[in-house]
């Protein structure tokens, strides 16, 4: 008897387990269909310096709208200022400067950025050749503002590369409490 009420209490706590876990992952997928990239957001965000909130939205609307460099241009920003994912940063902003045309071009700047995320790679020439187009095109206060002629000396020097830990938009999520259960603590449980 007391057997059948150990099989039958296991029963209904493994049927809870189940039922947690289900509306957990269906809870999860949901907040993921939720989110609804919104120019207005992105714009506000990146003007506040939240590059955080603007790269998401930006990503998203760079790929909802993949013939529109802008967005990628400004998701390459996002990626550079956060000084995560370099290499990532340098193949988008090359699809935004390639992508750029007479109907929607990309700014001048982004050669500035590009530069930016080749030095934070340790790809020194790559940088300076970036940074010595956007000479090319801005104005000398620009250049001076934004410190060009110190950039390319970093680079002459080999100075500047970033250990790059975790994709932008991808930073660890501590768990809350000690709900964490070794394996062997799991099977003994059950």
């Amino acid at each position: 008897m007391e057997l059948k009420k150990l099989k039958k209490g296991n029963y209904n706590f493994l049927s809870a387990l189940v039922i947690v876990i289900i509306t957990t992952c269906v809870s999860v997928a949901a907040q993921e269909l939720d989110f609804i990239p919104d120019k207005a957001i992105a714009e506000n965000a990146f003007n506040n310096e939240d590059y955080i909130t603007a790269l998401k939205h930006y990503k998203a609307l760079s790929a909802n709208f993949s013939a529109d460099p802008l967005y990628k241009y400004l998701a390459g920003v996002c990626m550079v200022e956060l000084k995560k994912d370099p290499g990532n940063a340098k193949i988008i902003l090359k699809e935004a400067i390639d992508g750029s045309s007479a109907l929607r071009q990309v700014p001048d700047k982004a050669w500035y950025y590009m530069g930016k995320a080749y030095q934070f790679s340790g790809d020194f020439v790559q940088a300076i050749d970036a940074y010595d187009i956007y000479k090319e095109s801005a104005r000398r206060k620009d250049i001076k503002e934004l410190g060009i002629d110190a950039l390319i000396d970093q680079c002459n020097s080999g100075v500047g590369a970033i250990q790059d830990e975790k994709p932008a938009g991808q930073e660890e999520i501590e768990p809350e409490g000690d709900i964490v259960l070794q394996e062997k603590e799991y099977t003994e449980f059950l």
